[in-house]
């Protein structure tokens, strides 16, 4: 059993003998980056640094310090929106994996809770892998929440979109004092079309009912910044959401360290 899970807070030789137990390592890796009017920057930091240390806890795994920024282009019209290059993102994540690999880490997972974090991610966890004895995963918990709350919300799935369902639910029951609900827009925040191109996302877009990548700043499809509908949301739901998500993470990270080593 370790002692601690956060390997920010160990000291040295702590870290030492808690990685001589051969433990699965965990990322969060996030966004500082608009989530509708109402929602906090930090969104999804929160919601990947929330979800990675309740199943290291439970799953007697370590923690490692998140990543609070990623590529979030899409929202640069936005105030406060930070955001870091494919490049630079890919870089961070490959020194780290490389370094956890040199200190024997034969497990090691990414909780990356942003789309467009997911392709730097990949190439720096598979350039590792080339010549470091370790599996990787990459969880997207926001993603995990979306098809658990479309069960939820089987009769309304217009709400769910960003910033609008589950995340606000979410964002409630882990930082409700941040949740602006005065600022939720009214009503079924939708993105407009382009042209004749009908929009999904910032880089997701349907031309004659056939898809391809649009690449768009998500200030001209939406002025909130939010799609879907945030006034259903309540902490209620966003506890109900958490739990479930929490325990499909334990499951998944006990099957991973069952999972042989190449």
């Amino acid at each position: 059993m370790l002692a601690k899970n956060d390997l920010g807070s160990m000291t040295w030789v702590e870290a030492e003998k808690a990685l001589k137990l051969d433990p699965v390592v965990l990322l969060p890796v996030g966004t500082l980056e608009q989530n509708g009017p109402h929602c906090p920057l930090g969104t999804d930091t929160f919601i990947a640094d929330y979800f990675t240390r309740e199943v290291a806890r439970q799953t007697d795994s370590l923690v490692l310090p998140a990543i609070p920024y990623g590529c979030s282009q899409a929202f640069r019209s936005f105030a406060g929106t930070v955001w870091l290059t494919a490049g630079t993102l890919q870089a961070v994540v490959q020194d780290v994996a490389r370094a956890l690999a040199h200190h024997g880490c034969h497990r090691f997972m990414v909780v990356n809770n942003h789309g467009p974090n997911q392709y730097p991610v990949e190439q720096a966890v598979r350039e590792v892998m080339t010549t470091a004895k370790i599996r990787v995963i990459s969880v997207w918990p926001s993603q995990v929440l979306h098809r658990m709350a479309l069960e939820m919300y089987r009769e309304e799935p217009g709400v769910i979109g960003h910033g609008g369902e589950p995340m606000t639910s979410v964002m409630m029951a882990l930082r409700g004092e941040d949740v602006r609900t005065d600022l939720v827009p009214d009503g079924v925040q939708k993105l407009s079309p382009v042209g004749n191109f009908q929009v999904g996302n910032s880089t997701q877009s349907w031309f004659r009912g056939h898809p391809l990548q649009f690449y768009l700043d998500v200030r001209e499809v939406t002025g909130t910044g939010q799609t879907g509908d945030a006034r259903r949301a309540s902490a209620q739901k966003g506890k109900a959401l958490l739990e479930k998500a929490v325990a499909w993470g334990i499951g998944l990270v006990e099957e991973f360290k069952r999972m042989e080593v190449k």
